[in-house]
């Protein structure tokens, strides 16, 4: 019989080590908390500009409620909506995507950010309609609630 752990032994980080490693476990959270508000700063105004642009009822306006209804609400929607957006109105969708959920207490982008500024813009009654029009389900669209478990996976 091998009398040998099987296992090599566990480290055991020095004081510094820990110290170290928090450190720059701060450092990079306040630096994710930076960039998410950053994102939000940006999105703000993306998202007026594509309210603006869902005014129109142009063909680009569907696309972007398509894909803006997705997000907000869960609906599947194909990614190469898109590809049918000019340049400006892509950006601004992706900035929007990229704060959408951000969260640090103080910051938030989220569903009622999106919502507030549909209403501000006159747009929300044409937005929700997408949900009429594609004969889909009720809204997918559930707050987490901490300890809540959707699909799984625990909020």
């Amino acid at each position: 019989m091998n009398s040998k752990p099987k296992y090599p032994p566990v480290h055991q980080p020095s004081e510094e080590e820990r110290k170290e490693a928090l450190s720059s476990f701060a450092d990079a959270m306040k630096t994710m908390i930076a960039d998410g508000r950053a994102a939000v700063e940006n999105a703000k105004p993306a998202l007026q500009r594509i309210c603006q642009a869902m005014a129109q009822r142009t063909d680009q306006s569907y696309h972007l409620r398509a894909l803006l209804y997705s997000l907000w609400n869960g609906q599947p929607t194909s990614l190469l909506e898109v590809v049918s957006l000019d340049r400006a109105l892509r950006k601004d969708f992706c900035g929007v995507l990229l704060a959408f959920g951000f969260s640090d207490g103080k910051e938030e982008f989220f569903y009622d950010a999106v919502t507030a500024e549909l209403k501000s813009s006159g747009q929300f009654e044409w937005f929700i309609e997408e949900h009429k029009e594609s004969g889909s389900p009720e809204s997918h669209q559930r707050p987490l609630v901490p300890g809540a478990t959707t699909s799984g996976v625990k909020a």
